[in-house]
């Protein structure tokens, strides 16, 4: 991420702002979910049925969100290997996401145990192994439908080294010859596909549009987006030049157009599909506006941390307890609050939990390189 001293957006989003942004994306999630899909009217008293559904639709742009800043970030953690040609530079881009792959999906497969693997084991959820295997990698998401970002999210991060490499520069003539020969390949070997399928094979056709429709664009978007953002830095090129008053004013106006234009697409299928242009202006203008409220800063930067648990585990939690409080307290928003509460906090454990497991793994094998120094 970018440097950490500056505020507003001139050394572009820090990883600090990166947490508010999870933040923000984790509320608008709970609120999509929350007011989109619980078994009642959990209706805020401020809010008519109608404009809560549209604000519910609204908050699904914390998909795009975290896409969003996962690529912007990515950017950066790819930047920290040299690229000193195209296959060692392909090699070095592959290894570092695989490395974030795995960070991700150890806190998944803590939560796959906790949840799932308690209700396989107590027979409240039967055992079959293809479902199970599907699940344990992400592949389906049977045992929890929230969890589908997961294989969304592998997606991505599989396809980024592609992506950065593509934008790469090499100094060698020989290196730009292997990446403009990769990349021919690459494209002549998809077009054949899809030839052949039109043409001699349907089912090839057909499987190609699975995989297009796998990729999901309308997420995969704004994570390219945020990515192709940080590379050309654009947040410090607008900082430089819109500032002081200029630049409040600017973020007032272009937050107004990103949330009027969501929730006016809110009932079009098309929803998703601007995300990629909403996000990026939506972004610009709360971390214009969060710099003048720092508390709101900080409760956001925590949320954010706690960020990646809380999605994992809401889904269960809402089926477990979510209609029993809205029965007991026919208060939407205040069970909504519960909720966040509830999530955040067992959240916030479970991370602590995580960095002690951590710390524990990395202190073993500090012993065992001593021991096998002869120390």
């Amino acid at each position: 991420m970018a440097g950490e001293k500056e505020k507003g957006l001139k050394e572009g989003i820090t990883r600090r702002q990166s947490s508010e942004l999870q933040g923000i994306a984790i509320l608008l999630m709970f609120f999509h979910h929350f007011f989109m899909e619980m078994p009642s009217d959990p209706t805020p008293w401020f809010l008519n049925p109608g404009l809560a559904v549209k604000l519910a639709w609204f908050g699904k742009i914390c998909v795009a969100l975290f896409a969003f800043v996962s690529g912007y970030g990515m950017y950066y953690v790819l930047q920290r290997e040299e690229k000193t040609g195209f296959f060692r530079g392909l090699r070095k881009d592959y290894r570092t996401v695989l490395r974030q792959l795995f960070a991700v999906y150890r806190k998944y497969w803590l939560i796959f145990a906790l949840f799932p693997g308690i209700e396989l084991l107590t027979g409240a959820r039967p055992f079959e192994p293809k479902e199970f295997f599907l699940n344990f990698f992400a592949v389906s998401t049977t045992y929890q439908a929230t969890w589908w970002y997961m294989g969304q999210y592998a997606v991505m991060l599989l396809l980024l080294p592609l992506i950065d490499m593509l934008f790469a520069r090499f100094a060698e003539a020989g290196e730009r010859k292997r990446k403009y020969l990769f990349f021919g390949l690459l494209l002549l070997a998809g077009a054949m596909w899809a030839v052949c399928g039109l043409t001699a094979c349907r089912p090839l056709w057909e499987l190609l549009l699975r995989l297009v429709e796998a990729l999901r664009l309308s997420f995969l978007l704004p994570f390219c987006v945020g990515y192709l953002l940080a590379r050309c830095k654009a947040y410090q090129w607008l900082a430089r030049r819109i500032r002081g008053k200029a630049a409040v004013i600017t973020a007032v106006v272009a937050l107004a157009a990103a949330v009027t234009l969501r929730v006016f697409l809110a009932d079009s299928p098309a929803y998703a599909r601007a995300d990629f242009v909403v996000v990026p202006v939506f972004v610009y203008a709360v971390l214009i506006l969060l710099q003048f409220v720092p508390p709101l800063e900080t409760v956001l930067a925590w949320l954010g941390r706690q960020s990646t648990y809380m999605w994992l585990i809401h889904g269960f939690l809402y089926e477990e307890i979510g209609t029993w409080l809205i029965g007991g307290l026919h208060s939407g928003w205040l069970v909504y609050g519960m909720m966040l509460i509830l999530s955040a906090v067992l959240a916030w454990l479970l991370n602590g939990l995580f960095r002690q497991l951590r710390t524990r793994q990395q202190s073993k094998k500090a012993l065992d390189k001593q021991k096998s120094a002869g120390i």
